[in-house]
């Protein structure tokens, strides 16, 4: 428990803090100022990214909204698992869309020999 320390002054202010994200006319929900979308910042974070690897992963987010946002997700993340399967199903929609065109199936496999060849993994 803390003890009141007499003649200490405290300045602390606790007002509520803002999540740092805004929602794009596309409804697209972005980090801070960033472009970066609030799933891609989410998606990184199960994956086992810290907040200060979002700085070198992604230079248009701040230290203290990457913070703020974590402490969101993980206040509210019954809400926050119901918007990623909504961006998990809006991915496939648009997946499924790109795959139908004709010659995407060739290209991914040309793509997938030469990653092969450079020894690089998908």
């Amino acid at each position: 428990m803390a003890t009141w320390i007499p003649g200490f002054d405290m300045n602390l202010t606790f007002d509520e803090i803002r999540v740092p994200v805004q929602v794009w006319e596309d409804g697209s929900v972005r980090v801070g100022g960033s472009r970066v979308t609030l799933a891609t910042v989410l998606y990184a974070f199960n994956g086992g990214a810290k907040p200060e690897s979002l700085l070198e992963m992604f230079p248009g987010i701040d230290l203290a909204d990457a913070y703020h946002l974590f402490g969101y997700y993980l206040a509210r993340s019954d809400e926050v698992a119901e918007y990623l399967g909504k961006c998990d199903d809006e991915w496939d929609r648009v997946k499924a869309e790109i795959d139908a065109q004709p010659g995407q199936r060739e290209l991914r496999e040309r793509i997938r020999a030469r990653w092969k060849e450079m020894g690089l993994t998908e």
